[in-house]
């Protein structure tokens, strides 16, 4: 769903790294029906922009592990998966700061955006930039693999939702 995604802000923030740094950037995105993805971006865009749109995977991790950054521009979300398994994959994470993605705040490291702010997002991508550059990734990531871990882990998981049904329906 290209509008709940929020794919037009991040071929937004694209398209201006892509002015200012020609070259120096990249956007890959997944789908399940690849042309039609490719087409609903000419339509967007009309221009050349650097976008490659891929197959979806069955082994995400080995996507994660390859790029350097996840962007998750969301509009809305129930629960972002995909803000979970990135943040414990290799790759930086930036996502919009709207609820449901917001949960994942006491993950450390995760870059937020605001909701439809093409300049925020280009920002983000600029510090996850910085961070590379800077070598500051292998600490962070630690810290957030293990946190993902600790928060995220099934047993964690069920006990919450467990308390959710404890309170609204007693004991």
């Amino acid at each position: 769903d290209f509008v709940c995604k929020g794919v037009d802000v991040g071929l937004g923030a694209i398209r201006e790294l892509e002015q200012e740094y020609p070259g120096a950037f990249h956007l890959y995105m997944t789908s399940n029906d690849v042309e039609r993805t490719q087409n609903q971006i000419r339509d967007i865009t009309q221009e050349n922009l650097p976008v490659t749109v891929i197959q979806s995977l069955e082994n995400i991790k080995s996507l994660y592990d390859s790029v350097d950054l996840y962007i998750s521009p969301s509009r809305e979300e129930a629960f972002s998966f995909a803000v979970v398994e990135a943040s414990y994959c290799a790759s930086q994470v930036a996502a919009s700061d709207i609820p449901g993605q917001n949960t994942m705040k006491p993950v450390p490291g995760i870059i937020w955006f605001g909701k439809d702010d093409v300049a925020d997002l280009k920002k983000a991508i600029l510090t996850a930039k910085e961070n590379q550059v800077n070598n500051l990734m292998a600490d962070m990531k630690k810290e957030q693999k293990a946190c993902v871990q600790r928060m995220f882990q099934i047993e964690e998981w069920v006990e919450r939702n467990l308390e959710v049904y404890r309170t609204y329906f007693g004991q």
